[in-house]
């Protein structure tokens, strides 16, 4: 059977959280039991950023790609929920399919022979404010619907979200996840933001457990 993990943590910036989910996602994707296929999923709805990590820049820094010796990648999540978005839903069919995602993922991101690969996401903060993303409701449906699909197909589907629960994205892979590994770090402020955030969460899901 398959597993989705959401990895969350109610803090921005130095949290570990993207670290985390790439870290446990590429551990999973090596583990020897024959059929590992691991996805990877950026939903951080500000900006993704495991791309970076695994040596991928956008194709509008071209200076940069060539000065550290980087991929270019020209399309990530943003651009799939654009190209499903006039007919997502008409008639009762769902244009999401593994197919289509394919076209906007990366395979084998790290190594040609790894199991594990990227969805890349948000790739620049401006697309975050787009006329794609106004569509709360769209954009929450779409991401569930792409979760379920991957989750078809791989056996672990790993989801790196924003510190906002009920961002469309954030929502979607709370929702779908059968786990959700939230990460504290040692220190006050995120101790205090995670207990809160939990309680918050309890009173807009339900019972998490």
């Amino acid at each position: 059977s398959s597993r989705v993990v959401a990895v969350y943590v109610p803090k921005g910036g130095g949290s570990h959280r993207s670290t985390t989910a790439l870290n446990l996602a590429t551990a999973l994707s090596h583990v020897t039991l024959g059929n590992q296929r691991t996805m990877l999923l950026d939903f951080d709805q500000t900006k993704g950023d495991l791309h970076t990590m695994l040596g991928y820049c956008i194709h509008l820094e071209p200076t940069i790609a060539i000065r550290h010796d980087l991929y270019v990648i020209e399309r990530g999540l943003k651009d799939l929920i654009s190209a499903v978005a006039p007919r997502f839903g008409a008639e009762g069919t769902r244009m999401v399919s593994l197919p289509l995602i394919k076209n906007y993922m990366i395979e084998s991101p790290a190594l040609a022979e790894s199991q594990l690969d990227l969805l890349p996401g948000v790739l620049r903060p401006a697309d975050a404010g787009s006329d794609v993303f106004r569509n709360e409701r769209l954009v929450l449906d779409v991401a569930r619907e792409i979760i379920r699909q991957v989750s078809r197909a791989y056996m672990f589907t790993i989801i790196d979200i924003g510190q906002d629960f009920n961002a469309p994205l954030h929502e979607a892979a709370l929702t779908e996840a059968d786990d959700i590994l939230i990460v504290v770090p040692p220190t006050m402020t995120a101790v205090m933001d995670t207990r809160f955030a939990l309680q918050s969460m309890r009173q807009y899901f339900g019972d998490l457990t």
